[in-house]
């Protein structure tokens, strides 16, 4: 079943529950302590999730989101938060699924363990038994125990059964499948009569009663929003982390605390030749039988002298790197899928002195993908990274911590200069900071420029030039001091600076009703000629296709119900009405719906299948832990932050 998470990760199954699986299993083993002494951070059901928890569970994850990505950045307070929360409500959710998997006497027994374990490649011998050596060295590879890694493997089993119990009723078959394929990806060939509106301009003279009076009855379309400049101090980060000197020493001396920290994984160079597996739920046995078989032959022309290169470009359906002789260049260990990684990791005497790295893997190795005959051309193991290569990583998070710390103070200070009415200047002064103005800006604007949601800045109407705002305004990351210099109500412009626009746009209106007029009309004597096209519109008459996603690329933008109307009308007829689209007015026959093409069916008829399968237990799952949501007693307790007042 792991096998088969991974090979579909972008199923119904990855989208709703693998999120639970890769933030430490959480689904069941966060919360197994005794820990009557912790601090409960929330309570599902009666069940508490407890500080220690949570905290174990983000580190876990900061480790995996830095190993995943080299150039991960420094978090912030106000990041860790987010992803600390993030972390917590997948805890609640796993732990609802749990307790229902209880209710509804889902489990695991030891059998089922012991044989999914046994079964897993990288844990078998050359004859294709478990091999409890094998099984020790990949778990130390990984920096598992075999206790943890059981009990990972427990749960993926569990979710795996709980999958298939609240989705069993979900099957669509090829047949239904392939009706909502055609139904997707038909297309349809019209012909349309086009009404330009350009062509009914000539003649359109307003009079100035009929213009001013166009010009009061849409002076909304012309309001324009308040503006205001305004003269700020802004404490945000960089500046705060200025107020105290953070240097080299510190960095270098932070490096040497926490040098575990700081060490490269290790890196295997490989190539390797890819037989594919079909990407389908239904992979039979047969499929898995000739894949291997492929992947055996190439591998068998190597041992027998070929060249790794030439056996790739013959047989590998990897095509980014089948051209290159298979090579792959440097993977760092995290990065490959895990059974490609654990095949490697096997292989004795890897990286020990006087140990020859290159090799070839005597069997093909089975991942998500299919088979693949792997040859190992270099290795490097875990090292440090130097303190040249992290040095700027460090300032940054050692400037940050220090703003976070001098934030506080810094915010004390400014609200008692806003109460006894200090000014700006002076206080900028205390601080080397800097005045600065805004210029004059929609609110919008201002908000965007210093950060600030729209809302913060409610009251800047009632306010005169030269007022100050009498609290600090939180930013994103920082906080600002505010002077009104100049504000601008909304308002809508006089007629007179107006006029241009009013006359442009009445004309643009006025020529679309006489060309929906003409369509009209046209439509009229077309029924009447019973379905036939006046001789004066024949010539300019014009050909599209439509899709129901796109519509008809030829007339640009449209409005849903234009397309929708295209598909529900019969080949032969025209559409009931004239549509006015963005620079004409259209009336439309469909003239055949286009059949789809079986080849385009046989390319990916079995994806979309599955596609259709994921998205419907989706559904049903949505539906599932919806019911649950609202049938669990959820309690979040007031104090479950983890950094706010904690600078590390």
């Amino acid at each position: 079943m792991l096998d088969i998470i991974r090979r579909h990760s972008q199923s119904w199954a990855v989208k709703i529950i693998f999120a639970l699986i890769i933030i430490v299993f959480v689904f069941w083993g966060a919360n197994t302590m005794n820990m009557d002494s912790a601090q409960a951070v929330a309570d599902v059901n009666g069940e508490p999730i407890y500080r220690e928890a949570l905290a174990r569970a983000f580190d876990q994850e900061m480790q995996r989101l830095q190993r995943d990505n080299p150039d991960f950045p420094v978090l912030g307070v106000w990041e860790k938060e987010a992803l600390a929360g993030q972390i917590l409500r997948k805890m609640i959710i796993g732990a609802m699924l749990r307790q229902e998997a209880a209710k509804l006497g889902l489990g695991v027994s030891d059998i089922e363990l012991s044989a999914h374990v046994s079964s897993m490649p990288p844990f078998q011998d050359a004859s294709g038994r478990f091999s409890e050596t094998a099984y020790r060295s990949a778990l130390a590879a990984a920096g598992l125990t075999p206790a943890r890694y059981e009990e990972m493997a427990g749960e993926e089993l569990l979710l795996a059964k709980f999958q298939d119990y609240i989705a069993a009723a979900v099957n669509v078959g090829t047949a239904e499948a392939r009706r909502m394929f055609d139904f997707e990806t038909q297309r349809r060939e019209v012909e349309y009569l086009p009404f330009v509106h350009a062509n009914y301009l000539k003649g359109i003279k307003p009079s100035e009663a009929e213009l001013i009076s166009f010009y009061t009855e849409n002076s909304g379309r012309w309001r324009e929003p308040a503006k205001a400049e305004v003269e700020y101090l802004l404490f945000d980060l960089p500046f705060l982390a200025g107020l105290e000197a953070v240097g080299e020493d510190d960095a270098l001396a932070y490096y040497k605390e926490r040098q575990d920290a700081f060490i490269s994984p290790a890196a295997y160079r490989t190539r390797h030749i890819l037989i594919r597996l079909p990407l389908s739920l239904d992979t039979t046995e047969e499929e898995l039988r000739q894949a291997r078989q492929k992947a055996e032959k190439a591998l068998a022309e190597i041992k027998a002298g070929a060249k790794f290169e030439a056996v790739a470009r013959k047989y590998s359906e990897d095509e980014l790197s089948r051209d290159k002789g298979g090579d792959l260049g440097w993977l760092e260990a995290g990065r490959a899928d895990p059974a490609y990684e654990a095949a490697l990791a096997l292989l004795p005497g890897l990286g020990e002195a006087g140990k020859k790295s290159a090799r070839l893997l005597d069997e093909p190795v089975r991942t998500y993908s299919g088979f693949h005959v792997i040859e190992l051309l270099d290795y490097k193991g875990p090292s440090p990274r130097p303190f040249e290569e992290v040095r700027e990583g460090i300032l940054a998070q050692l400037r940050e911590d220090a703003a976070y710390a001098a934030m506080p103070e810094v915010l004390a200070a400014a609200e008692d200069a806003a109460i006894t009415g200090k000014s700006l200047e002076e206080f900028a002064g205390e601080y080397r900071g800097e005045v600065r103005r805004s210029g004059l800006l929609e609110l919008a604007g201002i908000a965007s420029l210093l950060d600030l949601t729209e809302g913060a800045l409610n009251g800047l109407e009632r306010m005169k030039a030269g007022d100050a705002f009498t609290a600090a305004i939180k930013a994103d990351k920082g906080f600002v001091l505010l002077r009104l210099k100049e504000y601008a109500p909304s308002g809508v412009p006089d007629f007179e600076v107006l006029r241009p626009k009013a006359l442009e746009s009445f004309k643009a209106e006025e020529a679309a009703k006489l060309a929906g007029a003409a369509a009209a009309e046209a439509l009229k004597s077309i029924r009447e000629g019973g379905g036939k096209v006046p001789s004066a519109l024949t010539g300019k008459i014009l050909k599209a296709e439509a899709s129901r996603f796109t519509g008809v690329i030829n007339l640009g933008l449209a409005p849903p119900e234009f397309t929708q109307a295209i598909y529900l009308v019969k080949p032969g007829e025209w559409l009931d009405k004239p549509y006015a689209l963005d620079e004409r007015t259209v009336l439309v026959r469909v003239r055949a719906a286009l059949p789809v093409a079986e080849k385009d069916w046989a390319q990916v008829g079995a994806a979309y299948t599955d596609g259709l399968n994921n998205l419907r237990k989706s559904e049903v799952f949505s539906l599932f832990l919806s019911r649950l949501q609202k049938q669990s007693k959820i309690e979040l307790k007031q104090d479950y932050l983890l950094f706010r007042n904690n600078s590390n």
